[in-house]
């Protein structure tokens, strides 16, 4: 490719510009300008200039303003540099510039910098919007309507509507299906709007009319089949399964409970034709395939499955295809009422999104008028960032910039750096306008070779990296060419006593031995290396830069996402060093976004006295805890609180959201109460950008409720990724901190040292099975495609796509340094995966640290001498010394203050265990935790083997809890170890009961319930976990005496009750409590239905499994149409799992309280107040 000189370039035609990092894209840029008001006599508001974001824009008016006002003063001095104040080599710029133009250059100057403010420099949006301001009448398009800022809320509501009016119609079998895929309409939405953003993408597959009906006859036939050979095979098949050596029973898979499970699974499936609906995953085990794909290494070659597999094979990609068919075509369904949704419902409102202003102007371009009128008015169109474009953004600068009366159209951009596709960027677009410029004129595209950011080494560690290859970024168009440093930094301008620096140093974390280290590990490695490395480079005397103190704001640290942001952050902490989490973050992440949505409640409710004083305790108030105490004891402070909240209320609903706030935070002198000036900078900002943001919203949908949902919608989501411009927090002053950015923010800006801790950090998407849809482009005519049911081949393609952007983030990350990059590196799970990885290790997989280091100084073999230092673990790059801003460890150590006060015991939440016990426990639920005086006595020694040696206690019963209430009774215990390994940390378990404890749970969930079914095939959508209630404590006596039995404890006059019923299930539409003890009777065989009795009498459970009876009686009755107690209850069990297994009868205490029972309990606690749910 041609390289570009700025001075000479034709200003006439089509023209494309590649400015690599560093090279002076927006010095280019704001030269081109120049030319084209002096040589060219354009008037400043005749050319265009369109970039991608408002800061950009602010950023690229402010260059060209100060590039005019340069040649302004320059001709003013009659072209004397040093009166002009200007350097030599700009004053050379300048006078060949102004020697190519014609005469007036000095009126057009002039011109041109008073006019400024008219210049036409904004971003695509903008243009768009003016566009159909300024032309309405010609694009035949309505004058009065309203620019929708965000759409998300119309798009949620119609899609919780397609949620309601599809889904909840279906029955049972259908519904589980879709909630296989969908956990609510918001996670249907986050599928579809991909398909929303890549307007121009095919959508593919399509489904045929009749495609349901034929996967689901299929089916059917298939499965008659294989039902019928399961009677006639099924005892061969369990044989087979249970006694073949060549399946592999490791991870599980065909180990005898799981086997014993999939036979259970099958006998299920063989008794029941009715389709479409959810089948356990097991199943997929009897596919003769997957048999095949899962055998022991050494297994005989001619090894044979049973005949019935191969028919079963068969069945299962046919219910494969059925239930992709099905997701399909709900997918299809809901992405076509969501477009035609919010076309009516913005058409109804008279209002555009951002996405319809392209749109409508793209489409209002195809009349030869409108485009030949934006021709003749802007002449000349210069689009910055092109590199970000989309396919109908491209098209409406072609149809302006084709017109006979247009004159130059300049595209600049870097392919290399295209890495906004979660925003809609399309690389494809790039280089189908790359091939389009290269078919209109011959040397029309241009590269830019020059780097001035960079020092020398800097640059020649970029050129030799990413020139190892032949195309790094994977697509032809997209090469990388080698550029020159310009001379403006040095190598020696970073100064370093005791040691050397070269480009790239890459600090290896320590490995234990052979194993590569987990990411977990590496994070927690990574963070406290760079910490502790930078608050050595901070120590006085230590670094300079050209002859100055390295400071803090010299230093950037890059990062992925959020989460690695906050343990960098939490590591510098550490150090005691002080920080900027420049991340792009959402403002509604921030505190002051929390407080406004406490204000906001207190004002739909004033008289809820509870939110009235959370919001008072808010800073928007400041009140203090004993202003909030007395106004709790007189009732005329109180009433004045309440008056100032209706206040307010009555201006929200007078003059909307926006006004009542401002008048708030004046009236309330919000700035003056915000503490120190540089946090209550901060906070402002953060509270009058909120205040912005609720009045747009507000706007687009009036209602103090729905602003409401709007503002905890924006709070829930905000930590989702990237958000949108206007939503991201404004930054205060910094420049004095070490700054920590994502990857995505750093871009366009430098730093003299630059550290990447999680540059081992793979981000790729992860390849799943077909279901997973992909967007992916056609390699010849480079259109878009999005596939809801990804083949094979589109996946690939897909990942094609998702790699080469992972490199071009890459090629980010390695040119924000102007000297030095800081990177962490080594043997790490899945480090072979980042781009990274492909560049130093060239698809080699290093099997040691030596291994390792000799693939990293291969980069040093080459003319530009050494580029790349590894530093191993206990290699000390610095000498230890004192940092700079590190907190002083002089400092008094701080202490809780004694409490001295009294808590009153008049109201109290307790557990059951804690009622009956006369505790005063608070208690998160109803658990065993609380002891009992008649406790059995201490455990025996434990042998990690026997159940019966099982800690006791309080907490090794919520362990076992907690156990059964976090494992996936469909998959084996075994599958779950990192579940089992944290629960028996989290309460202080021995670790080794891990080995022991998969069988006994395994044997738990197997045991079959009287009169119901295994916890085991208990479908997900059939089960409750947790569910939770309120019983009134002084209800408790009333119910004893109703009973005839004893009141255990209950001393306090009023409170409630925090029950929490461990599962409820359905089965046979019949639905069933499950209470889990963990009460230690005696060995397995001491679990007898005489001992569960006794038990069950001393504890008085027989009161508690008639208050959880009430619970779900009045749940089910408000929920369930046409529920009555005797047809829809099955009962209660109590599973004292230490003694439950498979076949022996014992550990499950079932019983069905009488309606009498329950009935005049339901009464007496109508007397003593309501429970609530």
């Amino acid at each position: 490719m041609q390289v570009l000189d700025p001075l000479r370039l034709p200003l006439a035609g089509r023209l494309l510009l590649e400015a690599s990092a560093g090279t002076g894209k927006t010095w280019t840029l704001s030269l081109l300008v120049l030319r084209l008001v002096v040589e060219r006599s354009l008037d400043i508001d005749h050319i265009l200039v369109l970039t991608y974001t408002r800061a950009a824009t602010a950023e690229l008016k402010s260059r060209i303003r100060a590039r005019l006002r340069q040649a302004q003063r320059f001709w003013q001095s009659g072209q004397d540099a040093a009166a002009a104040g200007l350097d030599a080599e700009t004053a050379q710029v300048l006078n060949q510039i102004l020697a190519q133009g014609p005469p007036g250059a000095g009126q057009r100057l002039d011109a041109a910098v008073s006019r400024m403010d008219e210049a036409a420099i904004t971003t695509i949006h903008g243009f768009c919007q003016k566009v159909l301001q300024e032309q309405a009448f010609e694009a035949g398009l309505p004058f009065d309507q309203d620019l929708l800022v965000d759409e998300s809320g119309l798009r949620e509501e119609i899609m919780a509507d397609f949620w309601r009016s599809r889904f909840y119609p279906l029955g049972p079998e259908e519904s589980a299906m879709v909630a296989s895929w969908w956990d609510g309409p918001q996670a249907l939405l986050r599928e579809l709007e991909r398909s929303l953003a890549v307007a121009d993408a095919d959508i593919r597959p399509q489904l045929a009319p009749d495609a349901r009906e034929r996967s689901l006859t299929a089916v059917r036939e298939s499965h008659a089949s294989v039902a019928a050979k399961w009677q006639k095979q099924g005892g061969e098949v369990r044989a087979f399964l249970a006694g073949n050596k060549a399946l592999s029973r490791d991870r599980t898979l065909y180990r005898q409970d799981n086997v014993a499970r999939l036979v259970a699974d099958m006998e299920a499936l063989a008794a029941n034709n009715d389709f479409p609906r959810l089948l356990p995953e097991r199943l997929k085990l009897l596919d003769a395939g997957f048999m095949h794909r899962h055998l022991r290494k050494n297994h005989d070659p001619d090894w044979q499955t049973h005949p019935f597999c191969k028919d079963f094979a068969v069945f299962w990609q046919a219910y494969q295809e059925l239930m992709h068919t099905w997701r399909l075509g709900w997918l299809l369904a809901a992405r076509h009422d969501l477009k035609d949704g919010l076309a009516r419902k913005k058409q109804e409102q008279r209002r555009f999104g951002y996405d319809d202003l392209l749109i409508r102007v793209e489409q209002a371009l195809r009349q030869p008028a409108l485009a030949a009128a934006l021709g003749e008015r802007f002449p000349a169109v210069l689009v910055d960032e092109f590199q970000d474009t989309d396919p109908v953004q491209y098209r409406i600068f072609t149809a302006i910039g084709s017109t006979p009366g247009h004159q130059f159209f300049c595209m600049i951009g870097d392919p290399k750096q295209a890495i906004y596709s979660f925003r809609g960027g399309d690389i494809f677009t790039y280089l189908r306008a790359k091939q389009d410029t290269e078919k209109s004129v011959a040397g029309a595209c241009r590269t830019m070779n020059t780097n001035y950011r960079s020092a020398p080494g800097a640059i020649a560690l970029v050129n030799t990296l990413f020139g190892r290859t032949k195309r790094p970024f994977g697509f032809s168009g997209m090469d990388f060419y080698p550029v020159e440093p310009a001379g403006r930094a040095q190598d020696a301008d970073l100064q370093v006593q005791g040691t050397a620096f070269l480009p790239l140093n890459l600090l290896l974390l320590p490995n234990a031995g052979q194993k590569a280290l987990t990411k977990a590990e590496a994070a927690v490695a990574a963070t406290q290396r760079c910490a502790a490395l930078i608050r050595r480079l901070l120590a006085p005397d230590r670094v300079c830069i050209k002859n100055r103190p390295l400071a803090s704001g010299d230093i950037a640290v890059l990062v992925q996402n959020h989460r690695q942001a906050e343990q960098m952050k939490a590591a510098l902490m550490a150090e005691g060093l002080a920080s900027v989490y420049a991340l792009k973050q959402s403002v509604f992440t921030s505190p002051e976004a929390e407080e406004l949505s406490t204000l906001l409640a207190a004002l739909m409710d004033p008289a809820d006295r509870a939110l009235a004083v959370a919001a008072f305790a808010t800073s928007l108030f400041g009140s203090t805890a004993r202003e909030l105490y007395a106004a709790r004891q007189q009732s005329a402070l109180a009433d004045e609180g309440a008056r100032k909240l209706h206040e307010y209320r009555i201006r929200w609903q007078q003059y909307g959201v926006g006004p009542m706030l401002y008048r708030l935070f004046a009236q309330e002198k919000l700035s003056a109460r915000l503490g120190s000036p540089a946090k209550g900078e901060r906070r402002l900002t953060n509270f009058l950008h909120l205040a912005e943001l609720l009045h747009e919203a507000e706007r687009a949908a009036p209602g103090m409720e729905r602003l409401l949902r709007w503002l905890g919608r924006e709070r829930q989501e905000a930590g989702n990724g990237e958000s949108r411009d206007e939503r991201l927090m404004r930054l205060e002053s910094d420049e004095h901190l070490i700054r920590i950015s994502t990857w995505h923010s750093a871009k366009g800006l430098e730093y003299p040292i630059v550290f990447l801790p999680f540059l081992w950090d793979a981000r790729g998407r992860t390849r799943a099975d077909a279901t997973l849809s992909a967007l992916f482009h056609d390699r010849k005519t480079l259109h878009a495609s999005l596939s809801f049911h990804a083949t094979s081949a589109e996946q690939d393609l897909a990942q094609e796509e998702e790699d080469s952007e992972q490199m071009r983030l890459l090629y980010v990350a390695l040119t924000r340094a102007i000297y030095c990059t800081f990177a962490c590196w080594g043997r790490i799970s899945d480090m072979e995966q980042t781009a990274m990885a492909r560049l130093l290790h060239q698809d080699r997989t290093p099997g040691d640290d030596s291994a390792l280091m000799t693939d990293c100084n291969r980069l040093n073999a080459t003319e530009a001498g050494q580029l790349v230092r590894c530093i191993r673990p206990e290699e000390a790059l610095l000498a230890e010394g004192a940092g700079a801003n590190e907190i002083s460890a002089e400092a008094a150590p701080l202490a809780a203050r004694p409490f001295t006060g009294v808590i009153g015991l008049g109201y109290l939440n307790c557990s059951y265990s804690g009622m009956v016990a006369g505790l005063d426990a608070l208690a998160a639920g109803d658990r065993d935790e609380v002891p009992l005086p008649e406790t059995s006595p201490g455990p025996e020694a434990q042998d990690f083997i026997h159940i019966d040696t099982f800690p006791r206690g309080p907490q090794a019963g919520s362990c076992l809890h907690s156990l059964l209430e976090q494992l996936d009774f469909t998959r084996p215990a075994a599958a779950q170890a990192e579940v089992l390994g944290q629960v028996l940390e989290r309460f202080g378990v021995d670790p080794r009961w891990a080995g022991a404890l998969p069988g006994w749970l395994d044997g738990v969930l197997v045991t079959h319930l009287p009169d119901s079914r295994t916890l085991a095939g208990l479908p997900p959508q059939d089960s409750w976990r947790e569910l939770k209630f309120w019983f009134p404590v002084q209800a408790y006596p009333r119910l004893c005496t109703a009973l005839g039995l004893p009141h255990m404890g209950g001393r306090h006059a009023q409170g409630l009750m925090t029950g929490a019923m461990d599962l409820v299930f359905r089965h046979e539409g019949r639905f069933y409590i499950v209470d889990y003890k963990s009460n230690h009777l005696g060995g397995q065989t001491a679990y007898t239905a005489a001992a569960m009795q006794a038990s069950m009498t001393q504890h008085q459970y027989q009161v508690q499994y008639r208050i959880y009876t009430l619970a779900l009686h009045r749940l089910l009755r408000s929920r369930l149409a046409g529920y009555a107690y005797e047809r829809d209850f099955g009962g209660v069990y109590y599973l004292f799992v230490r003694g439950m297994r498979p076949g022996s009868g014992q550990g499950i205490f079932h019983v069905r309280p009488e309606i009498g029972d329950i009935a005049r309990l339901d009464a007496l606690c109508g007397e003593a107040g309501h429970e609530r749910r």
